[in-house]
């Protein structure tokens, strides 16, 4: 048992030495990689390897194809460039070069997906929601500004591009409603003696007044009358303006077109069956006449019968 042991140490100590001898190897300098124990020249930016190193050649290299880049100097083949996509919010900002990969930015309404590893920003990116803005370039979305809390007046509203605009203050021709009125109540038209007319006419309380009377006085009906203690409301009179010309009567017009629609739709029923009784009288005349010439009636002629019986014989 003891001497599989010693055959697998010694087979880890081979390999331990072998991996020691390799890290002293030569060290290449800058841009240089180590193959075969000897030192190549790396690609520069926007190329890639074509071939490796040999003991005779060094590195052969070559511009990277369309769609492809290399950054920094490498042995090895191009990136491929990143593409934009457009259907998810996201567009090209700088195009893809030999030495530089494509770069894309979020446009307006949009805002940088959850961030995905290896995956470079703005390549995918997400609708703003409801109520917030984004005014591209990889920013995100934020919320709209209330102007009521700030107690301005929204000028316009918010959308996905842009905050919403509030003014610097209320309109000044806009006032509050008093509340003086709420409190004590709304006054009637006798409260306010300053403004009643002088030549007002008053009637005892145990006669009502007649309608000549407040039109010879007041040039108003009145729709109440003093009985206890109450003072008279009055109705102004309405006259229409001789100037402005009076509204057309609706009703009447409607009920004149009815008729002239009645009065057409029997015309054309008429119309319609003399047309018809035309036609079927047409139709009739030929039949009966042919009738006629091909049932001639003819006169029937009375034959001679001659045999040896009759006792007439034509000559």
């Amino acid at each position: 048992m003891a001497l599989p042991r010693l055959a697998w140490g010694l087979a880890a100590l081979c390999w331990l030495l072998a991996a020691l001898a390799a890290a002293r190897g030569p060290q290449c300098p800058e841009r240089q990689y180590r193959f075969r124990e000897r030192c190549c020249s790396e690609c520069g930016p926007g190329e890639r390897m074509r071939s490796r190193c040999t003991a005779s050649a060094d590195t052969v290299c070559s511009p990277c194809q369309d769609g492809y880049f290399s950054s920094q100097h490498h042995h090895g083949l191009c990136h491929s460039c990143t593409v934009c996509n457009a259907w998810k919010g996201s567009v090209e900002v700088k195009p893809c070069e030999k030495t530089s990969d494509r770069i894309c930015a979020c446009r307006a309404g949009f805002q940088p997906a959850g961030g995905t590893p290896g995956i470079p920003v703005g390549k995918e990116c997400s609708r703003c929601p409801a109520g917030t803005f984004s005014r591209g370039r990889n920013e995100n979305c934020h919320p709209w500004t209330n102007c009521s809390t700030l107690g301005k007046s929204t000028l316009q509203a918010g959308t996905g591009t842009e905050d919403a605009q509030c003014g610097t203050e209320f309109p000044e021709n806009r006032r509050p409603f008093p509340t003086e009125f709420l409190e004590n109540g709304a006054p009637s038209a006798t409260e306010f003696p300053e403004s009643r007319d002088p030549s007002a006419t008053e009637f005892p309380e145990n006669r009502a007044p007649s309608a000549t009377e407040f039109l010879g006085k007041r040039g108003s009906l009145p729709t109440e009358f003093p009985g206890n203690g109450s003072s008279p409301r009055e109705v102004p009179m309405v006259c229409r303006d001789p100037g402005v010309p009076a509204e057309p009567g609706w009703g009447s017009l409607s009920l004149l077109l009815l008729c002239l629609l009645l009065l057409l739709v029997s015309g054309i029923s008429i119309l319609l069956l003399m047309v018809q009784a035309v036609r079927k009288t047409s139709r009739n005349g030929p039949a009966r006449s042919g009738q006629h010439k091909g049932g001639s009636c003819r006169i029937p002629i009375q034959e001679e019968q001659i045999d040896s019986n009759s006792s007439l014989i034509k000559n």
